[in-house]
């Protein structure tokens, strides 16, 4: 287990830099442009790390930003590294410095919640696959490509809000979450698939994968 290196004074104006630099130099996994934190919803607000070689790492909320372990799973996936173990005092160090004065905030007045969880449910989405009869029997999410050939993202509540639950701390309630997806552009179907030899059926939320895109005023 490594030993943060600590941060050297600097200049006020060179602040934020230094602190992103100090970070990433710590998590050894390139230089970091700029971290965005959008909202000030302490259980929505999501962050997102925009690397200097143009990568975007999508975090999640605070709760996945302070857990090493968790900001750690994120990177490894996103980047291809995986970021070595810091001691934990000096990982709140780090993450406090993060926090007070390297993280830049765009407020989001008129946001409403089906805003917010729009970049959550895109981050739920990510590892979707297209085995639609082996994601089903699990509740996982999958896409099929459309009568154009793009592809739509179906996805089941209950997983959602058990994935919500366990890596942001949020307790959706069922009726808010299918108000924000049928906001978000989510249609409620019943699918049919195979489980074993068996024909049975589930109720999933149905989307062209580009709902997930933030419509315009609205970047992440």
């Amino acid at each position: 287990m490594s030993t943060a290196r600590k941060l050297q004074a600097a200049p006020a104006v060179d602040r934020r830099q230094a602190v992103l630099a100090n970070f990433a130099d710590n998590l050894e996994i390139g230089a970091i442009d700029r971290i965005v934190q959008r909202g000030r919803d302490p259980l929505t607000a999501p962050y997102t790390i925009h690397m200097a070689d143009g990568a975007v790492v999508r975090v999640g909320t605070i709760k996945t930003l302070r857990s090493q372990p968790a900001l750690g799973d994120v990177l490894a996936v996103t980047l291809g590294r995986m970021p070595p173990a810091i001691e934990t005092k000096f990982w709140h160090d780090l993450i406090g410095a993060v926090v007070n004065c390297g993280v830049e905030v765009e407020e989001a007045e008129g946001e409403s919640y089906a805003d917010r969880m729009r970049e959550l449910v895109a981050m739920y989405c990510e590892n979707a696959t297209a085995d639609r009869d082996g994601a089903m029997a699990h509740l996982q999410p999958f896409t099929v490509p459309d009568e154009h050939g793009l592809p739509d993202i179906y996805l089941h509540a209950v997983d959602l809000q058990k994935w919500l639950d366990r890596h942001h701390g949020m307790k959706e309630r069922p009726t808010d979450l299918h108000i924000a997806l049928a906001d978000i552009g989510f249609e409620r179907r019943t699918i049919n698939y195979y489980r074993g030899k068996t024909r049975a059926s589930r109720s999933y939320w149905v989307a062209p994968v580009d709902c997930l895109t933030p419509p315009d005023g609205i970047t992440a």
